[in-house]
């Protein structure tokens, strides 16, 4: 079998660049296993243009979120699903030195919506005396039933391989590579977490680090809003919603622990007023990188060998728009940007025993 580029892995990487390849023309296979602990599988898909401690704009955002909207809504419409769940995200403040600082300091206006009303949230929050702001262009993906969506096709069309990838079975060529009986023009990783342990990228600076979050059931409360203070709460409908995520950088395993379980629900039962029951609790590892940028190129000894890597908590913003480059990229008609390429990483190769 011949196909232009094998695609390994099925996250929300794999699936956004190979369905950026497909809108090109080109054609593709996907290889990938049911990874249960899967950052794109685990994650909330939330999607939010002022973020962090700082609560500053997202890097690029004028770029990124216009275009991910765009992308998403159209991969709504070609594949008949509904993933695009646009809502605001509300973040009170903790302070009145917090509230002051944002006030004189803020850079997101195009983002924010500082207008709240005093009253809006006070049935639900606890310690809401300093009012907040609801963040626009914000909402959540639904990637499971993206990740699903996507497959089905490739199934339908016999260009979707269902296993675990088997590095004894890659012969990489000046031609291309082969795999089993499948041959290509080149290989793109898009594994998550796995690529810190696959030879050809352990290299490169991975952070790696696990998250988790909880499924819950409260009634009578907020439908239309997230809310973000030291857990973000999103709606789910039907009384069901996503809290998290926790954030740990030295870790064990990929399994949930009772101790982030119970950090959750402390940080949640301060946050709001009404009771709630824990349904699901879930864990995953995301594959971030020590500059916090993607990681995007190909192996400085392989030409043919490619990834598309690292989006790490902000994965469904930075997707849709680093994924058409490299797919323009790889099918001639665009250079690479300059600060997502892997090149800028060659130094720790030419060290390493690679």
């Amino acid at each position: 079998m011949q196909t232009d580029f094998l695609i390994i892995g099925q996250g929300i990487a794999g699936t956004v660049l190979g369905d950026c390849l497909r809108k090109a023309g080109a054609r593709i296979v996907v290889l990938s296993d049911e990874d249960p602990h899967a950052a794109s599988r685990v994650a909330a898909g939330l999607y939010n243009p002022v973020t962090g401690k700082r609560m500053t704009k997202t890097w690029k955002a004028e770029e990124l979120f216009p275009y991910s909207q765009n992308y998403y809504q159209d991969f709504e419409k070609r594949y008949a699903c509904s993933i695009v769940h646009p809502m605001p995200v509300y973040k009170p403040f903790s302070s009145i030195e917090e509230q002051n600082t944002w006030l004189s300091a803020h850079d997101g206006e195009a983002f924010i919506d500082t207008n709240i009303p005093d009253y809006k949230y006070q049935a639900y929050l606890r310690h809401n005396w300093f009012g907040g702001f609801e963040t626009k262009h914000s909402g959540y993906i639904d990637l499971p039933v993206m990740l699903d969506t996507f497959r089905k096709k490739l199934l339908e069309q016999n260009c979707f391989l269902s296993e675990k990838f088997d590095p004894q079975k890659l012969i990489i060529s000046e031609n291309g590579i082969q795999y089993s009986d499948l041959k290509a023009t080149k290989i793109i990783f898009c594994e998550g977490r796995r690529a810190a342990s696959n030879p050809l990228f352990s290299w490169l600076p991975f952070a790696l680090s696990k998250g988790e979050i909880l499924k819950i059931k409260i009634q009578s409360f907020i439908q239309d809003t997230v809310l973000n203070k030291q857990v973000f709460i999103i709606p789910l409908g039907n009384d069901t919603y996503r809290v998290g995520s926790t954030y740990q950088w030295v870790f064990d395993n990929n399994r949930p622990t009772e101790k982030n379980k119970e950090e959750l629900r402390d940080k949640l039962s301060e946050m709001i007023l009404q009771p709630f029951e824990i349904t699901e609790h879930t864990a995953g590892v995301r594959p971030s990188v020590k500059d916090r940028k993607p990681l995007v190129g190909f192996h400085p000894a392989h030409p043919a060998v490619g990834i598309f890597n690292g989006l790490g908590t902000k994965g469904v913003s930075l997707a849709p728009y680093f994924a058409l480059n490299f797919a323009q990229h790889l099918t001639g008609s665009k250079q690479l940007y300059p600060e997502v390429n892997i090149e800028r990483f060659y130094s720790l190769y030419s060290r390493s025993e690679y």
